[in-house]
């Protein structure tokens, strides 16, 4: 599978896999280290990582803490637990929800209200999680975007969008991206509540 949200001369960015055995944070560090890269120069990159017998390819940027005072807005934050649980936007996915529909749902709302030419996806794991877990859990904040961008190729250019030829791919782009977001500091949010206890 492949994310369609990204220009043709994206493409030629570095890729990196995508290590979920570590948090957010040190798999920064990692990257850094590693690859012998600065990520306060070089952010934007294609993240890779495999699942099920299939390969995952979507823009990502990391954004390290430079203290160089880039901030990046039009954020929507995806935080998973160790208990499998997911915030969007600060909202629980309740068990009966689907991940994938309420990123779709999100956009939307964000989309509908104001008009936004791109959005960034902060996605958090939890190492304590697993990695299969965490990689599924990505593959489903994908496929919404992938949803976002059918609908938005609908609408702007009454095609579906696996029908686009690459200069219609980049008139959708102009109007509307999606990138995944690795942070290395943890987003400040309103974590849910312990469930009831009724005795």
């Amino acid at each position: 599978m492949e994310v369609f949200s990204f220009h043709h001369f994206d493409r030629k960015a570095d890729t990196i896999n995508i290590d979920f055995s570590l948090n957010n944070i040190d798999f920064i560090h990692s990257l850094e280290k590693n690859n012998k890269i600065n990520l306060c120069q070089e952010r934007y990159k294609l993240g890779v990582f495999e699942l099920e017998n299939s390969k995952y390819i979507f823009p990502v940027i990391i954004d390290k803490d430079c203290n160089d005072a880039v901030l990046i807005h039009n954020i929507i934050d995806v935080i998973c637990n160790e208990n499998n649980q997911v915030l969007v936007e600060s909202e629980l996915v309740g068990l009966n929800e689907n991940l994938k529909n309420e990123i779709f749902r999100h956009t939307k709302e964000r989309l509908d209200s104001k008009k936004y030419n791109g959005l960034f996806y902060n996605f958090n794991w939890d190492v304590r999680l697993g990695e299969v877990a965490n990689k599924k859990k990505l593959v489903e904040v994908l496929k919404g975007i992938d949803l976002v961008l059918e609908y938005k190729s609908m609408e702007l250019l009454e095609k579906p969008l696996r029908s686009l030829s690459e200069k219609e791919l980049e008139k959708l782009n102009d109007n509307f991206y999606a990138i995944i977001l690795i942070v290395d500091y943890s987003p400040i949010t309103n974590v849910p509540p312990p469930p009831l206890m009724i005795n």
